[in-house]
C-alpha cells in the first residue's frame, strides 16, 4: 500500500513497473485493511491475523472491511471519519472490489494474497450516449429510464460486447425529478476498467389531474346534490368543496380547481349543471361536470290580520282574503303566484263571536305557511218590528194574559230574534184602552220597539147578583150599607131608582126622607 498524494491511498497497488512499462497490481483479493499509527511487531500483527480487531484497539486509525459491501464507498469502521472512495486504476468509481464469499473475520481461517503478478488490461472501453433524453411521468408520478436507449455504442479491446456491464447512476424518476437531470452512465470491461459519459434529460408530466366521478358511492348512483337558496340574500353561494366531485393529480397534491358558476338565484332554479376544470402545477388541464339542484326553500311572508266582520241584511259573510293578511311577498314568487287557500264557507249568524280562521300560503316552489287569524263576526243589523192592536176579554177571575206574538204583525231580523211586551197580564183596572210597547231583540244585542193597543173588555160570560135585602132604616139616622155580590167576581155598582135616596160611599144609601126606596 502506498500514499501518492494527501486525497489517495493505492491499496494493492504495485508502484514499480514491470518490463513492459505497465503498472502491475496485485493478484489476491483483500479481506480488511488495518491501518495503524504506531509500529506493530511480528507478534502483535500474527496475534490478530485471522480474527476480529476491535474498532477502538489502541493504535487503529482506520479500520476497512472489504468481505460484504455494495457502492463506491468503504466505511471507516473505526468512526475516524476517512471513508473512501474505491476507484478502479483508471480513477472510475468500482463497485466490483466488495469480497461476497470470503471468510469472516470473526472465523479463525484466512486466504491470502498471491505474491504473483500479471500483466492487466488497462485500457477502458468506448462508450457513446444519445445527446438527450425525455421521460414522461405515468399516472403514479413514476418512470423508469431504459439504459439500453441511452447507449449508443460501447466496445472494448479485450472484452466482448456481451461481457460489458452497463450502470446508470439515477433510472427511477419520479415527481420530485421534474425538470432537466443529468445522469451518468458507465461501462465496465472484464478487467474493470471503466468509462463514464452523462447524459442529459428532461423529465416531464404530461398527465391531466382526474376529476373522480361524482354522484357515485360504492359502485351506487347517489342522487344530485340540493342547495337551498338563502332566505336573508335570496341566493345561494358554493364552491368546490361543497361538491361530491374530487380532484387527484400524480405529481401535484394541490391542483388549482375553478368551477363554472358560484352563486345562484331563483332564476336558476333546478337542475344545474356545474363544469369542474382542474389544472395542475405543469398545466395539465381535466374537465368533468356534476349535477347539482337549486331549490327554494323558503316560504312566502305575510302579516296576518284579526278582522271584525259584519253580517249583511241576510245573515251572512263571505271572507276575503284582504281580511286575514297584508303585506304578502315571496322571495321567488310574484304575488299573482302566491296562492292563499282558505274555507270559503260564509259566515252566517251561527258564527257570532270570535274563533280562529286558519289558512295557507302556498308559493310557486310549493313552500307551504300556515297560518291562524282570530275572527270576530258581529251582527250589526237591528229587527224590523211591526205591530197591532189586540181587543181581549176578561175571564171569569177579572184577568187576562196575552203572547208578544199576538202583538206582532210581521217583525223581521237578518237573524233570529227574540219578542216580549212590558205588559203581557191585564186585570179590571185595565179595562179601556191600554199602551203596551213590542221589543225584537236579536243575537247581535241589536234590539227595536213598536207600540199597539190592547183594548180590554169585560167577559160577556153571565154572572148572578145576589143582592140581600138591606136593612131598614129611619130617616136622620147614618147611611144603610148595601151587600149585594156577582158570581162573576166583578164589583158590583149600586144605583136608586126611586124613592127618598142617594147612593154614597159606592156601597151605602143616604136616607133623605120617608118612605120607599128602590135599588
Amino acid at each position: 500500500m502506498s500514499r501518492s498524494d494527501r486525497s489517495s491511498w493505492y491499496i494493492g497497488l504495485n508502484k514499480h513497473q514491470d518490463f513492459s512499462g505497465l503498472t502491475a497490481v496485485c493478484n489476491g483479493t483483500f479481506d480488511e485493511v488495518r491501518i495503524w499509527n504506531n509500529g506493530r511487531s511480528v507478534e502483535e500483527i500474527n496475534s490478530t491475523k485471522t480474527g476480529c480487531v476491535e474498532t477502538n484497539t489502541e493504535g487503529l486509525a482506520h479500520y476497512y472491511r472489504f468481505e460484504t459491501g455494495s457502492g463506491f464507498i468503504i466505511s471507516d469502521e473505526t468512526g475516524n471519519g476517512l471513508d473512501l472512495d474505491i476507484l478502479s486504476v483508471t480513477g472510475n468509481p468500482d463497485a466490483s472490489f466488495w469480497t461476497d464469499g470470503l471468510v469472516s473475520c470473526l472465523s479463525d481461517n484466512q486466504i491470502p494474497m498471491a505474491n504473483t503478478v500479471t500483466i492487466g488490461d488497462l485500457d477502458a472501453p468506448t462508450l457513446d450516449v444519445v445527446e438527450s433524453f425525455a421521460l414522461n411521468l405515468d399516472d403514479s408520478g413514476t418512470a423508469t429510464l431504459d439504459l439500453a436507449g441511452l447507449v449508443t455504442s460501447a466496445a472494448d479491446n479485450c472484452s466482448d460486447s456481451s461481457a460489458l456491464v452497463f450502470a446508470a447512476n439515477k433510472l427511477q424518476f419520479t415527481c420530485t425529478d421534474l425538470g432537466v437531470n443529468m445522469v451518468t452512465i458507465t461501462v465496465q470491461d472484464e478487467a474493470g476498467n471503466v468509462t463514464s459519459a452523462q447524459v442529459s434529460g428532461t423529465v416531464s408530466d404530461a398527465t391531466a389531474p382526474t376529476i373522480l366521478p361524482n354522484n357515485q358511492s360504492a359502485g351506487s348512483t347517489l342522487p344530485p346534490l340540493e342547495f337551498a337558496l338563502d332566505a336573508a340574500t335570496n341566493q345561494v353561494e358554493i364552491t368546490f368543496s361543497d361538491l361530491r366531485s374530487t380532484v387527484e393529480d400524480n405529481c401535484d397534491e394541490n391542483p388549482t380547481v375553478t368551477i363554472s358558476s358560484s352563486v345562484f338565484t331563483c332564476r336558476e332554479l333546478g337542475s344545474q349543471l356545474i363544469t369542474i376544470t382542474a389544472v395542475d402545477s405543469e398545466e395539465n388541464q381535466s374537465i368533468a361536470t356534476e349535477e347539482i339542484i337549486i331549490v327554494d326553500r323558503t316560504v312566502p311572508t305575510f302579516t296576518i290580520l284579526n278582522p271584525t266582520v259584519e253580517l249583511d241584511a241576510n245573515g251572512s259573510y263571505a271572507i276575503q282574503q284582504s281580511d286575514i293578511l297584508a303585506e304578502l311577498a315571496d322571495n321567488c314568487s310574484s304575488l299573482e303566484e302566491i296562492i292563499v287557500s282558505f274555507d270559503d264557507s260564509p259566515f252566517t249568524c251561527t258564527s257570532l263571536g270570535t274563533s280562529d280562521f286558519s289558512f295557507t300560503v302556498t308559493d310557486v316552489n310549493e313552500n307551504v305557511a300556515t297560518a291562524v287569524s282570530s275572527v270576530t263576526v258581529v251582527d250589526r243589523i237591528a229587527p224590523v218590528v211591526v205591530t197591532q192592536d189586540l181587543t181581549v176579554e176578561l175571564d171569569e177571575s177579572g184577568s187576562v194574559t196575552i203572547d208578544p206574538l199576538q202583538i206582532d204583525n210581521g217583525s223581521s231580523d237578518n237573524c233570529s230574534f227574540t219578542l216580549s211586551l212590558d205588559q203581557t197580564t191585564f186585570t179590571t183596572a185595565d179595562v179601556g184602552n191600554n199602551t203596551v210597547t213590542l221589543t225584537a231583540l236579536d243575537g247581535g244585542g241589536n234590539s227595536t220597539t213598536g207600540t199597539a193597543i190592547v183594548t180590554v173588555e169585560m167577559s160577556k160570560t153571565p154572572q148572578t147578583i145576589t143582592f140581600p135585602q138591606p136593612n131598614d132604616g129611619v130617616y136622620g139616622d147614618g147611611p144603610v150599607t148595601l151587600n149585594a155580590t156577582a158570581s162573576s167576581g166583578l164589583s158590583v155598582t149600586y144605583a136608586v131608582l126611586s124613592g127618598p135616596g142617594a147612593i154614597i160611599n159606592g156601597n151605602q144609601v143616604e136616607i133623605n126622607g120617608a118612605g120607599d126606596i128602590i135599588l
